[in-house]
């Protein structure tokens, strides 16, 4: 037979599940706040992605997509990431200008 441990230890059961439930409003009030960021996308005609630019989007949180219809491969996270990325991988060699960078969602 398993037996359940209690992840709260309380000596006052009725404390505990009050205490429990505060906890949860606050969080949920905390997550309420937080506007999400619009997401922006920038889509480049390449084929392939080196892994200098995936280690690089693993590490800023930029999602990389593929358009099949246009042989594209997308790269979408907040403004200011998907700067940095075309400023830091795509200037050099100016693909950044064949490219099409717009705001893919609204936030309401």
């Amino acid at each position: 037979m398993v037996k359940r441990r209690s992840l709260l230890h309380f000596n006052n059961r009725t404390r505990s599940e009050r205490d429990l439930g505060e906890l949860v409003t606050k969080v949920f009030e905390k997550a309420a706040k937080k506007e999400p960021q619009p997401l922006y996308t920038f889509s480049v005609p390449m084929l392939s992605v080196q892994e200098e630019i995936r280690a690089y989007c693993k590490k800023k949180n930029i999602k990389i997509g593929y358009d099949t219809l246009f042989m594209e491969i997308t790269f979408s996270a907040d403004r200011e990431t998907v700067d940095e990325l075309i400023k830091h991988f795509f200037t050099e060699n100016k693909l950044y200008l064949r490219g099409r960078f717009y705001l893919s969602a609204t936030v309401t």
